[in-house]
């Protein structure tokens, strides 16, 4: 086997597929959807996403854009990608909800007074 053989055969063993890649990108802006929302509304943008009055109310409809957002990304995606063997990696698909899930609640945590 020559190299570029063992190198195809690895990357095919942990090659996600078009469902699992487009799930793992729908995870993956559903947390940068959250900071950029998060980040919005401590700007003191809120008007549209109110779903009644109090914080709860925007609260609940920054987690429902959000849903939807990620729905629409997944089913784009796999739409998309849905003709590919594998799209990315499991391992890198994973580092990058990881390093997601990380940062993108820290950046929409700035300008918060309260910090929750």
């Amino acid at each position: 086997m020559t190299s570029n053989q063992e190198r195809s055969t690895a990357a095919s063993g942990s090659g996600a597929s078009p469902k699992a890649a487009a799930a793992f990108a729908a995870g993956t802006i559903y947390m940068w959807a959250e900071g950029i929302i998060r980040l919005w509304f401590s700007r003191g943008g809120d008007a549209h996403l109110r779903m009644w009055s109090q914080r709860a109310g925007d609260i609940a409809g920054m987690w429902a854009a959000m849903v939807v957002i990620a729905l629409v990304t997944y089913f784009v995606l796999a739409a998309a990608w849905r003709t590919r063997g594998s799209v990315g990696t499991i391992p890198r698909w994973t580092a990058l909800l990881v390093v997601s899930a990380i940062l993108a609640p820290l950046i929409g945590e700035w300008g918060q007074t309260i910090g929750i």
